[in-house]
């Protein structure tokens, strides 16, 4: 009988809990049933949207039937929404391969680098003789250099058309125009030359770097960065390859003079600082070699 009401007491206990377990989940279930029945009644609301929304659907597709065929159809229409976009195409010119193509960046860096290697064997600094001023000192340098820059010139566009085969709208004018891009690179680099000697070379090599990338040599200045675009314009090399590229495409002499222009002005600007150099180191000579010319008398 003692085992039996501990036993029974223990399960009056368990009961006790049971009991309170099924309260709380009583409470749970109210809550249940609440939100069931807030949510039956907004399905039963977008039903009637729902409802709602297919009729005006249905009204508006009787609409759009009724307009369609009403309108007239045939070829024509028929090809628009076959192909609703068209492309125009309106070409510049013709570039037969892509050896024309790139011909006008490889000359403008050839003569470039012609012009640069002619100042390793030729005397641009040092006075041959009496220097009476320095006019007549830059026109010796000048005299000297000219016809080398001239001659590599000729020996470039000569094996371009006639050795390789470049087609050439009009060859004297190819010529011609070879001819400014070279003298203009010739005053730059006589410049850094007569300034700087070994110096002004690096310098050169190193402009040459920058105009090879901001030059629109072999891509269109669009993919460039914007600081290469900015500077792209103030290179000579910019303005000799698309003089290049517009002669070979046949196009107006007045648009390849814009070209010219802007590198006669680049010419003009050295040729000035070269001629101010030699000026001021020609006051600096004369008193000295008069000094020796009295001494050895």
């Amino acid at each position: 009988m003692a085992g039996g009401a501990g036993k029974l007491a223990a399960g009056a206990g368990t009961l006790a809990s049971g009991i309170e377990s099924a309260g709380s989940g009583a409470g749970t279930v109210k809550s249940g049933a609440t939100r069931l029945a807030d949510g039956s009644a907004s399905l039963e609301n977008g039903l009637h949207k729902l409802e709602s929304g297919s009729s005006e659907l249905g009204a508006k597709l009787q609409e759009a039937s009724a307009e369609a065929g009403s309108v007239k159809s045939g070829d024509g229409q028929a090809e628009m929404f076959a192909d609703p976009i068209a492309v125009s195409e309106h070409k510049l010119t013709d570039v037969p391969n892509y050896g024309t193509g790139m011909a006008p960046y490889f000359l403008a860096l050839g003569l470039y680098v012609g012009v640069l290697m002619s100042t390793v064997i030729l005397p641009l600094r040092d006075a041959a003789g009496k220097v009476k001023n320095g006019w007549t000192w830059y026109a010796s340098k000048l005299l000297l250099f000219a016809p080398v820059v001239l001659l590599q010139v000729a020996l470039a566009d000569t094996v371009l058309i006639y050795g390789i085969g470049l087609k050439v709208p009009d060859v004297a004018a190819f010529y011609g125009i070879s001819a400014v891009i070279a003298l203009t690179y010739m005053t730059i680099v006589q410049f850094l030359v007569s300034l700087a000697d070994t110096v002004g070379r690096f310098v050169a090599v190193v402009l040459l770097t920058l105009q090879l990338a901001a030059s629109e040599g072999t891509y269109p200045k669009e993919l460039l960065p914007h600081w290469l675009q900015t500077i792209g314009e103030w290179m000579p090399m910019t303005h000799a390859i698309e003089a290049l590229r517009l002669a070979l495409a046949g196009r107006a002499p007045s648009l390849i003079g814009e070209q010219l222009l802007d590198l006669a002005a680049f010419a003009a600007a050295f040729v000035a600082l070269t001629l101010g150099l030699f000026a001021l180191r020609s006051r600096k000579i004369r008193p000295a070699q008069t000094e020796l010319g009295t001494l050895q008398a």
